[in-house]
């Protein structure tokens, strides 16, 4: 799953953001299941790679990305198992 710290292409990345950069272990709620994941920043070169898939999947990003002359990061949630670290469960 790939998110985008797009942040309505205003010119500083969401708040959330730097919550995965100061703690990549998560947890994401996708089609009612609530997974474990580590957060990965993409590379410029990944990055470069998946931006025109991106842009034909949501259209409507390219507008965040005039808006603003910052990069917008891609973070990477991989799913992992159990044993490798991540807290018992979600925070409420």
């Amino acid at each position: 799953m790939i998110v985008l710290a797009a942040n309505s292409g205003l010119p500083h990345p969401p708040g959330w953001y730097f919550n995965l950069k100061a703690d990549p272990l998560v947890w994401v709620e996708v089609d009612g299941r609530t997974l474990r994941a580590r957060a990965e920043e993409l590379s410029d070169e990944e990055d470069a790679a998946l931006w025109p898939r991106i842009l034909r999947a949501a259209p409507e990003v390219a507008r965040y990305g005039r808006r603003t002359s910052r990069r917008i990061p891609m973070v990477r949630l991989v799913p992992i198992r159990s044993d490798e670290g991540a807290p018992a469960g979600p925070a409420g």
